[in-house]
C-alpha cells in the first residue's frame, strides 16, 4: 500500500515541476526580451538623434543634399534633385518610416523660413540584433525546458526524500513529545504513537503532499509575476509608447492580474482551515472594505453596490474568513449578476446576504455551483473570466468555520446567497 502511494505523488510531482519550470522560463524569457527590447529601441532613437546633430552644421551651412542620408526641403539650389516624395510631407519631429529595405528613422528639424532638414537613420542593423537576441533567448528556453523534462523525475524523488514541510512538522511534534515525556509514562507512549501516526499520514498521503506543493509553488510564483507586472506598467507609461503597443501591454497587465487572482484562489483551496483567532467583528466594516476592493471592477461592468440593513452589534468570528467569504460572493455577483445591475449586501440576525439582479441560476446548475472548477454554461458563452473556484472557496471556508450557506435563485429572477455566521 505504501509503495503505491509513493509512486503516485512522485509522477505527479515531476509533472508539476515540469509545468512550473516551463511557465517560469517563459515568464523570464518574455520579461528579459521586453526589457532589452525597450532599452535597445531607446538606444536606436538616440543614435538617430545624434546623427541629425552631426549633420545639421553641414545642412545649415548650405549643403542641400547628402545622398541617401539627408536633404533640405525645399532645396535652396533649384538644380539639386528633390527629396523622395515620402519625406517631403514630413513635419518637424521624429518619425519611423517603413521602406522596402526595412524601417528607417526620419529626424525632421526646422531651418530658416519654411525649409526643413531631414536626416535618415536605418533601423535594419538593430532589427537584426533583436532577431538574434530572440533566437538566443528561445534557444536557452528550449535547453532549460529539455533539461527540466529529463531531470524532473530525479528532482521529484529528491524532494520526496527531503521534504522540508514533513521534517518541520515531524520535528515540532517530536519536540512536543519530548516535553510530554517528562510528565508521565502513559503520556509518553500516547504522544509518540500520535506523532508516528501523523508522520506516516503526511509521508504517504498524496492529497496532503499535493496541497503542500500547490501552496509552496503559488507563494513562489507571486514574486516574479509582481516584477513582470511592474515592468509592464513602467514600459506602458513611457510617453513615446505607440498606442497599439500600449494596448498590448494593457492586455498583458490584465492577464497578469488574472493569474495573480488564480494563484490566490489556489492558495485558499490549499489551506487547512486556519483563518486566525476569533474576534469581535463589525460586519459593516467588512462590507466597506470589500466594496472598496471591488469598486473598480463593478464600475467597469456598470454594477451598483448598495448596503441594505446591517446590524451594528459585532459578531464573534474569524475576520479573515469573513473577508474571504464576502469578497468571493461579491466578486461572483459582479461578474455573473447582470450588466448593468444592482448588488445589495445586508446583515441581520446573524445572516449575511448578497443579492444580485442578474438572470439567476438554473435548477440544474444550482446543484453544482459549489464544486471546484464548475462554470455555468452562460458564463462560458459570455467569455467571463473565472476558473469556477470562488464559490468552492466560500463553501470550504464556511465548512471550516462551522457556518451555513444557502442559495436562493429563480432563473430569470436574480440570485441571493445567505451565510449564517451567528445565531
Amino acid at each position: 500500500m505504501y509503495r503505491k502511494a509513493l509512486t503516485i505523488p512522485r509522477s505527479r510531482l515531476a509533472t508539476q515541476l515540469t509545468l512550473f519550470v516551463v511557465f517560469a522560463v517563459l515568464v523570464s524569457v518574455t520579461t528579459a526580451y521586453l526589457v532589452v527590447l525597450r532599452s535597445e529601441q531607446a538606444f536606436e532613437y538616440r543614435k538617430a538623434e545624434r546623427r541629425a546633430d552631426t549633420l545639421m552644421d553641414a545642412l545649415i551651412g548650405g549643403l542641400d543634399r547628402i545622398d541617401g542620408v539627408a536633404w533640405v526641403v525645399p532645396p535652396r539650389d533649384g538644380t539639386t534633385p528633390p527629396a523622395p516624395a515620402q519625406l517631403v510631407l514630413l513635419q518637424p519631429g521624429h518619425h519611423l518610416l517603413t521602406r522596402e529595405d526595412g524601417p528607417v528613422h526620419a529626424v525632421v528639424r526646422p531651418l530658416d523660413g519654411d525649409r526643413r532638414a531631414i536626416v535618415l537613420y536605418g533601423s535594419a542593423p538593430h532589427v537584426e540584433q533583436r532577431g538574434t537576441l530572440l533566437r538566443l533567448l528561445g534557444g536557452a528556453a528550449l535547453v532549460l525546458v529539455a533539461a527540466t523534462v529529463a531531470l524532473s523525475p530525479w528532482w521529484a524523488g529528491l524532494l520526496l526524500r527531503h521534504d522540508p514541510v514533513v521534517r518541520r512538522r515531524f520535528g515540532q511534534q517530536m519536540t512536543d513529545a519530548t516535553r510530554e515525556a517528562f510528565r508521565t509514562e502513559d503520556a509518553t507512549i500516547s504522544t509518540l504513537a500520535r506523532t508516528y501516526t501523523e508522520y506516516v499520514r503526511l509521508l504517504y498521503d498524496p492529497a496532503e503532499r499535493s496541497r503542500e506543493f500547490i501552496a509552496n509553488i503559488a507563494h513562489e510564483l507571486r514574486t516574479p509575476l509582481t516584477l513582470v507586472r511592474s515592468g509592464c506598467e513602467v514600459i506602458a507609461a513611457a510617453p513615446e509608447m505607440q498606442s497599439r503597443h500600449a494596448r498590448r501591454l494593457t492586455q498583458m497587465i490584465t492577464a497578469l492580474d488574472h493569474m495573480n487572482e488564480t494563484i490566490g484562489s489556489f492558495l485558499l483551496l490549499a489551506r487547512e482551515g486556519d483563518y486566525g483567532a476569533m474576534t469581535q467583528v463589525r460586519i459593516a466594516e467588512v462590507f466597506a472594505e470589500m466594496i472598496a476592493l471591488h469598486s473598480h471592477e463593478a464600475m467597469e461592468g456598470g454594477v451598483e453596490i448598495i448596503v441594505g440593513s446591517c446590524d451594528k452589534l459585532p459578531v464573534e468570528a474569524q475576520r479573515e474568513a469573513l473577508g474571504i467569504v464576502v469578497s468571493n460572493l461579491l466578486r461572483n455577483a459582479i461578474r455573473h449578476g447582470g450588466h448593468p445591475g444592482v448588488i445589495e449586501l445586508s446583515y441581520t440576525s446573524g445572516r449575511i446576504t448578497v443579492t444580485d439582479s442578474g438572470p439567476g441560476i438554473s435548477m440544474e446548475d444550482k446543484q453544482r455551483i459549489f464544486r471546484p472548477f464548475f462554470r455555468a454554461g452562460r458564463a462560458a458563452e459570455e467569455g467571463t473570466f473565472g476558473l469556477g473556484l470562488g464559490l468552492a472557496i466560500v463553501k470550504r471556508v464556511c465548512e471550516a468555520c462551522g457556518w451555513e450557506i444557502d442559495v436562493t435563485s429563480r432563473e430569470g429572477g436574480g440570485t441571493q446567497f445567505c451565510v449564517i455566521v451567528g445565531k
